[in-house]
């Protein structure tokens, strides 16, 4: 179980370096795919898929964004413990957002807060139960 940890805990080293890498890039991340995804959001509105703004597409990002960290730390961490993946999301995300308030390129949000603490939670609520089901298969396997 420990290795386990451990293996868990390297894959999220990793990730950090690219969660990093994309928080305090000098520019937003996504200023290249702007235009584009301007024109996506207006052809779906021609289409009559109405009210899908970016701010509903930056909010999915970030949600998807810190959901491996949340999956990743939840791993790392001893059972009881997984919650603390959305304590942890809560403060990586606090400080990339008072770190960016320094980048002129970015811009810092409590929602990005929000939602990057929420990727963390549901990451770790997955692993939690993917991890019990899985628990529970080895057992009913075993008897």
């Amino acid at each position: 179980m420990r290795r386990d940890r451990r293996r868990w805990a390297a894959i999220l080293a990793g990730y950090l370096v690219i969660l990093a890498a994309v928080a305090l890039w000098a520019t937003a991340v996504d200023a290249p795919v702007r235009a584009p995804l301007d024109d996506g959001l207006a052809w779906l509105a021609d289409q009559g898929v109405s009210g899908v703004r970016y701010g509903h597409v930056e909010a999915l990002a970030n949600l998807g964004l810190f959901l491996p960290f949340g999956l990743l730390l939840a791993g790392a961490l001893p059972d009881r413990a997984w919650w603390l993946a959305g304590l942890a999301g809560l403060l990586l995300s606090g400080a990339i957002e008072v770190a960016q308030m320094g980048l002129s390129g970015r811009t810092s949000s409590l929602r990005d807060v929000v939602f990057n603490t929420a990727g963390a939670l549901i990451g770790a609520a997955l692993f939690r139960l993917v991890a019990s089901a899985r628990r529970a298969q080895l057992s009913a396997s075993l008897t």
